[in-house]
């Protein structure tokens, strides 16, 4: 593959573009500069030389079915998607072998090291056009249509037994038409899966449609998982297209790698950690034993790298991470935090010594010489230690304490071990005299909403604001929610607290709304407290009618984790607020459990890009390409994008470049109060 759309890496989103399962090209200067190996296949050509450097009219007829030139109307095509950023139209297609086809393409102009190209998927939409065809072909051109069609194509009765299966249905699956027909849906189905297609089936006969993702058997017993999109036709025949998902799972599974591991050794990264960390410690917590966090950080590694240069820095780091690897057991965790930091998790440990015994093995084991290029390298490392429960009942402060640990270490003479020692349990005390305060606060209400404004990319003017709810004590300090919102949760105080940071928000709204800013909207963050609560239905709509507001001048942002806890209920629950028009927003998109198979199962409206992945996108190329990933999966998904933490005029450009819908940042402004938000309100950036 060329260097066209390469990361600094040159691996990762080539993966990405060879995997898909759609024909996929690049464009620059209206010519086919790179395809994937999907569109050779598809237009059956025997290689993609066949295809390249080629203007898109040569793959097509000389006219387009509305009757434009093809090579007029592409130059066309291509000028709007430059104009705007992103354009979807339909196209017809030739293949090698001279027969036609529809399909949908989405153009995406992409800012790529100082150039500009365009990105180029093709979509099948015979699918889509068969309801069109039912009613205006023959039946013989409609079983042509169905035997060209890319998906296996199935039909079935109301019992669920096969009468019909195209020739793709049946190369996919190795039987013959007499072997598939007349069989049951349940005959070449997974048998775990089994009461789930029941129920789907069940939907199907009663709403009309489906779509879902479930595992065909072959003739020979392999499982091939596909995503079927199902309707009702007029006759009760039930009408199944089956499109293979193998290539689509093993990318979703690269991508899902890719986001909790360090790139460089292979470890689990920093979001990882917190993850296996916080299941960890609930599975000791319930078993009542102990767990170790040890923190490790290299002794004057920057030395070393500024010396040797940043390739040997970075062969060392690999060494260092196989060493440790190898010294640990199955149970224990292992992660990389960035630089020369690791994190390793004793899950199974019975008592301090045993673990001064590891971590002095690990002192050993690393401070072994390395031959990194040719030189020999000795280095050294430092390690803090901090217990559960005796120095911390949570995983923010047991690092917090190994990391302070870690530091006395270094200030020991580098190369030892130190445990935490903690003089008074200020933390215990002040815990306990927050949650009595907050009580007081909800009764006396010294809660009160700032609000930061959310940009339109293009307009530059203001669309939105997100409600952040302060705290206002009794020394009329103002205190962060990260410094109370954890032990709200912990106390069951977030329900209330939540209840009045929506009544506000929604009231506020409703004053802007009177001063003519009718377009606005409200974003509020829900918490996993309140999205499981019985009630959150009821007291929202009662809201929005107390202060007159529509559901669609609201919008509630969740993350995906409070998701996954209860996927069934929770996708419900938000199927129930986005009936009442209120718009659902995934925030901290990335940052936690991804699944982009549930994340098309959820009724939302919108992703929030992390500020993490923002606050580097100008140098680090990872964090870029997961950016313009994330666009391109959203937009491809019918989503709009929000990104998180822009700071600075670069950041702002770059997103926009890309095709972000909208921006939130203290480049626009810090969360301000309600009078301060009034003078933002007729500002454009």
């Amino acid at each position: 593959m060329s260097d066209h759309l390469v990361d600094s890496d040159g691996n990762w989103f080539k993966q990405l573009f060879e995997a898909s399962p759609d024909p996929t090209w690049i464009i620059e200067g209206n010519r086919f500069v790179e395809c994937n190996a999907a569109a050779v296949r598809f237009l059956g050509y025997p290689s993609r030389d066949d295809l390249l450097n080629s203007h898109p009219s040569r793959l097509s007829p000389p006219q387009q079915p509305d009757g434009e030139d093809s090579f007029a109307k592409a130059e066309r095509m291509m000028a709007l998607a430059m104009e705007n950023g992103l354009h979807r139209f339909e196209w017809m297609h030739r293949k090698m072998d001279g027969s036609d086809f529809l399909a949908e393409v989405t153009l995406s102009s992409i800012h790529h090291q100082g150039r500009t190209i365009i990105y180029c998927v093709w979509r099948d939409i015979t699918e889509r056009k068969l309801t069109e065809v039912l009613l205006q072909k023959s039946e013989s051109r409609l079983k042509g249509i169905l035997e060209g069609a890319a998906d296996a194509i199935l039909i079935t009765n109301r019992q669920g037994c096969y009468q019909y299966a195209n020739q793709q249905a049946l190369r996919l699956l190795g039987y013959s038409p007499q072997e598939l027909v007349g069989r049951s849906i349940l005959d070449i189905t997974l048998e775990s899966e089994h009461s789930a297609i029941q129920l789907g089936f069940q939907e199907l006969l009663e709403s009309g449609e489906l779509r879902q993702e479930l595992h065909l058997i072959t003739v020979d017993g392999q499982a091939i998982p596909v995503e079927l999109n199902a309707c009702l036709l007029a006759d009760g025949s039930c009408f199944g297209s089956c499109r293979d998902i193998r290539e689509r799972k093993a990318a979703e599974a690269n991508i899902n790698y890719m986001a909790h591991h360090d790139t460089l050794t292979g470890l689990l990264n920093r979001r990882s950690l917190t993850e296996r960390l916080e299941q960890a410690l609930a599975t000791a917590k319930r078993e009542s034993h102990p767990l170790a966090v040890l923190l490790l950080d290299l002794d004057r590694f920057k030395a070393t790298n500024d010396t040797l240069g940043h390739a040997a820095g970075d062969a060392l780091l690999i060494d260092v991470a196989d060493r440790l690897k190898a010294s640990l057991r199955n149970s224990d965790i292992l992660a990389r935090l960035g630089g020369d930091e690791f994190v390793i998790v004793l899950a199974e440990i019975d008592d301090a010594p045993n673990t001064a015994r590891m971590a002095e093995k690990m002192l050993t084991t690393l401070g072994q010489p390395y031959l990194i290029d040719g030189h020999q390298v000795h280095i050294t490392p430092s390690i803090g230690i901090a217990f559960f429960p005796i120095d911390g009942e949570d995983s923010g402060t047991l690092m917090r304490h190994a990391d302070s640990a870690m530091y006395h270490a270094k200030s020991q003479g580098r190369n030892n071990v130190q445990f935490f020692s903690p003089e008074l349990d200020l933390f215990a005390m002040r815990r306990m005299r927050m949650e009595h305060d907050l009580r007081e606060a909800l009764a006396s209400r010294s809660f009160e909403l700032h609000y930061q404004p959310q940009v339109d990319a293009r307009s530059r003017t203001i669309v939105g604001v997100e409600a952040l709810v302060r705290w206002r004590n009794s020394a009329r300090e103002t205190i962060m929610p990260g410094e109370f919102i954890e032990i709200a949760e912990q106390s069951g105080l977030i329900l209330p607290l939540g209840e009045c940071v929506i009544d506000e928000a929604c009231r506020q709204l409703r004053i802007w709304r009177d001063q003519g800013y009718t377009a606005l909207r409200m974003a509020v963050n829900l918490s996993a407290l309140q999205l499981r609560s019985a009630n959150l239905l009821d007291f929202v709509a009662a809201t929005l009618l107390k202060h007159e507001i529509g559901g669609e001048h609201l919008e509630l942002e969740i993350t995906e984790s409070m998701v996954m806890d209860n996927p069934g209920a929770c996708i419900a629950k938000l199927r129930a607020l986005r009936d009442m028009g209120i718009h659902l927003a995934i925030d901290d998109f990335g940052t936690g459990y991804s699944s982009l198979s549930n994340l098309r199962l959820m009724p939302i409206h919108s992703l929030k890009i992390d500020r993490s992945f923002v606050r580097n996108i100008e140098s680090d190329s990872d964090d870029l390409v997961i950016c313009t990933a994330t666009i391109a999966l959203a937009h491809n998904l019918g989503l709009k994008v929000v990104a998180e933490g822009v700071e600075t005029s670069a950041q702002r450009d770059l997103l926009a470049g890309h095709g972000c819908d909208v921006l939130q940042g203290y480049l626009f402004s810090k969360p301000v109060d309600a009078a301060a938000m009034d003078a933002l309100l007729a500002v454009s950036y």
